[in-house]
């Protein structure tokens, strides 16, 4: 199930809801608007049939149109629920409270009393499309009415019968409206109404939240929210084999966020929730990864891990922070920790790839930590219900310690990989209830959620590079999806074609946002660029006003060539005859967007044409950004955006302060794509006229020389340096034109000679990783 936002739109007195079933393999069936439509027009067995006299009538002496209400916005509560019993079977209920009289005794429509009383159900302005992938049956509809308290106030009435849920109108294109008619001549003291609808419609096996599509295990049913709430899993048996299945597509991991299963502590000893991740080996075989288990005993949950076939020994992390705190080796299945208190899991993750969390000095410890290849990792977030600080845990003869991360590290197996994590399947056995607050997929080895309750989620596998698919579930709904860097001095961003056949109408979008570290505070918004369809090309905009800049300074490139240099621009920076192919975003003396186009597009900036392949947008002002946390992006009335991973500049480790206190910083010119002949690295805030070097590293492997300082171990090559009097000094890296090249990543770190630096020797910059594309 996909969930649109519930809104409140101003038409008038009575209540109408809006449903829609997307089509594909999930259903969309909650409430997409409420509105208020006036409850005159003919009238067949007390329920309104036509709303033709609605548009132009007089209520309480006032003219209006449809779109006026006489209840306010604050006043209305609105709800929607749709509950999936698996084999296609489903339950809708949409519901409105206010605490205001919906219909107060009254009401007069052109000067006569208001007497007409019921329900209309049929064609309306404002429902969205309803496109089963299937037939859906409706097997019961009912609505029931409200008293000011909330209580049933009449019914439940069977509207069943009416021509709006007969088969196949309700699943062939019937837009979804419904308007709820109390004449108010002396009716009064209506709180509220319900329409419950059950409905069966087998050609739909799941429902989306969070973006992916969930499905039911075994006698479970799932529940959830349109526009907000968790998944709620009820039903719960104690077999173990109830539960919800998700699907992850080919991630490259899965995030899953928990509500606590049993927050009043009734649950009996033995209670335990279990996840399964699931993923494909390099054969192309999906197989059972692990199982994470949480039981309750007598004294508190305990944790344990039954491997899969595919490694049978292991090595547990426990982490409070970024401070290991205790680390032992475990083999077959088995406790790995045990919670003397009633502190469940927060969140349980698996990943295809080990990307070790940094320690105090930002490295990752592990060897081939970033490999295509290996058994990656998987967690249990253990944080409290405030969300902070850690539990007391007991770990297999290592005694206790606070923590509040478990990190389970497989030990690698020759010649045997996972490609991608496919599914992730959370049962319960004796627990009150599951709720899921929250999933997120791994994209790009980054994690990924959905960003409007219209999106789906769609990682898939391009041999061996991964794309992500990003959709709307619901015609015309803006969808989107952010990923969370961690440290990124550059990012580039690449999609497929966005309109490949011109079809995108007038305003459609895509947009690009980030977050960074401004003014030393991470995750900080840093400003976007959109890109909208507009008659005569896409118009580019930019919003700099998050650093505090107003105006912006634009370039056109033509094969890195600069055609335009345009200063002192707001409002629109320009238009080009092309969507862009991706979207780049950097630090250093060029900290802006640069926007991707096909060679030979056509720009416009200040009124003059250019021709070029590259937009470039930079604020003119403002504050310094020292790095990139997260990329969003968004689109509307576009069928898809599908990322495909471009170049990264990666900041790991910290910088070891020399001469003035100062941490060198390296960064690049560009970025590190093939064929990219004029790639350099750039050093600055280091020792002025100061010798040094850039080592280079295939292996994220280091030796620590005292917090934060640190060097790389296993160096493959050297390039000497010389900073100028600003510190600062550029070293070439040229990448050829080599497709062998694509995916190669390479760890660089900058010494310079200084003797206020570590051991009295020299400073040096944070690492930085580049990702060849």
């Amino acid at each position: 199930m996909n969930h649109t936002m519930t809104t409140f739109q101003r038409i008038g007195h009575t209540v109408a809801l809006a449903l829609g079933i997307a089509s594909g393999a999930s259903a969309q069936v909650c409430g997409d608007s409420f509105f208020m439509i006036p409850a005159i027009g003919s009238a067949t067995g007390g329920f309104a049939t036509s709303m033709t006299d609605a548009v132009d009538s007089t209520i309480n002496g006032l003219s209006e149109q449809v779109g006026t209400s006489l209840v306010s916005q604050s006043a209305v509560h609105c709800t929607d629920s749709l509950t999936y019993h698996g084999a296609g079977q489903f339950e809708l209920i949409l519901r409105l409270e206010s605490s205001d009289d919906l219909a107060p005794a009254g009401f007069t429509v052109g000067g006569s009393p208001a007497t007409s009383a019921g329900v209309f159900l049929g064609a309306n302005a404002g429902g969205s499309p309803v496109n089963f992938v299937a037939p859906a049956i409706v097997t019961s509809a009912t609505l029931t009415i409200l008293d000011l308290s909330g209580a049933v106030s009449a019914g439940p009435f069977d509207v069943s019968s009416f021509a709006a849920f007969a088969d196949p109108a309700f699943g062939n294109g019937w837009n979804g409206s419904f308007g709820l008619s109390l004449g108010a001549g002396s009716v009064g003291g209506i709180g509220g109404y319900e329409l419950a609808v059950s409905f069966s419609s087998p050609g739909i096996s799941s429902v989306d939240a969070f973006g992916l599509p969930n499905t039911p295990i075994g006698s479970a049913t799932i529940t959830t929210a349109c526009g907000s709430g968790p998944l709620v899993v009820s039903n719960l048996g104690s077999s173990g084999a109830d539960g919800v299945s998700i699907d992850l597509g080919d991630a490259s991991g899965s995030c899953v966020l928990l509500g606590s299963p049993d927050p009043a502590g009734t649950a009996p000893v033995g209670a335990r929730l279990q996840v399964n991740h699931f993923g494909k080996m390099n054969d192309g075989n999906e197989v059972l990864l692990e199982s994470m288990h949480a039981q309750k005993t007598a004294t508190g949950v305990s944790l344990s891990l039954t491997p899969g076939p595919t490694y049978t020994s292991f090595t547990v992390e426990a982490y409070l922070g970024v401070d290991l705190v205790g680390t032992f080796n475990g083999t077959g299945a088995g406790p790995i920790g045990t919670i003397p208190s009633l502190a469940w899991p927060r969140f349980l993750e698996r990943k295809h790839r080990r990307k070790q969390r940094p320690n105090k000095n930002g490295l990752y410890s592990l060897r081939n930590h970033h490999s295509r290849r290996g058994r990656g990792d998987c967690w249990f977030g253990l944080e409290s219900s405030s969300g902070t600080g850690g539990v007391t845990i007991t770990l297999p003869g290592q005694g206790t310690v606070v923590a509040n991360l478990l990190r389970i590290l497989p030990e690698e197996a020759p010649g045997v990989w996972i490609e991608s994590v496919t599914r992730a399947d959370v049962t319960v056995a004796d627990l009150p209830s599951l709720e899921i607050d929250g999933e997120m997929i791994y994209a790009f080895d980054e994690r990924t959620r959905a960003l409007t309750d219209a999106t789906r989620l769609n990682p898939v596998r391009n041999g061996a590079d991964q794309q992500l698919v990003t959709s709307s579930t619901t015609a015309d709904a803006e969808f989107g999806a952010e990923t969370s860097f961690g440290r990124m001095a550059g990012f580039e961003a690449k999609w497929l074609p966005l309109d490949l056949y011109g079809a995108a109408p007038t305003g459609a979008f895509v947009s690009v946002s980030t977050t960074g570290r401004l003014n030393s505070t991470p995750f900080e918004p840093t400003g976007s660029i959109r890109f909208t369809k507009t008659t005569s090309g896409l118009a580019a905009s930019v919003d700099y006003t998050p650093i505090g800049s107003s105006s912006h300074r634009v370039r056109v490139l033509a094969s890195g060539a600069v055609v335009a240099d345009v200063s002192g621009l707001t409002g629109v920076a320009g238009t080009s005859s092309t969507w862009p192919d991706g979207i780049r975003r950097r630090h250093g003396d060029l900290d802006g967007f640069e926007s991707l186009h096909p060679s030979g597009t056509q720009f416009q900036v200040n009124g003059t044409s250019y021709v070029g392949d590259t937009l470039v947008v930079l604020p003119e002002g403002g504050s310094t950004i020292s790095q990139t946390n997260t990329f969003a992006i968004r689109a509307k009335h576009l069928p898809t955006v599908t990322v495909v991973e471009g170049s990264r500049l990666e900041l790991f480790g910290l910088g070891c302060a020399g001469t003035g206190g100062l941490d060198p910083e390296l960064t690049g010119n560009g970025f590190p794509t093939i064929g990219n002949a004029n790639f350099a690295l750039q050093l600055s805030n280091a020792r002025p006229n100061a010798t040094g070097a850039v080592i280079l590293s295939f292996e994220l492997e280091a030796v620590s020389l005292g917090q934060p300082c640190f060097v790389l171990e296993a160096p493959v090559a050297a390039l000497s340096l010389q900073t100028d009097a600003s510190g600062s000094a550029t070293v070439a890296l040229p990448i050829p034109a080599d497709p062998g090249l694509f995916g190669l990543e390479v760890f660089n770190q900058s010494l310079v000679i200084d003797p206020a630096g570590a051991l009295g020797l020299f400073s040096h910059s944070a690492g930085l990783r580049l990702l060849v594309k």
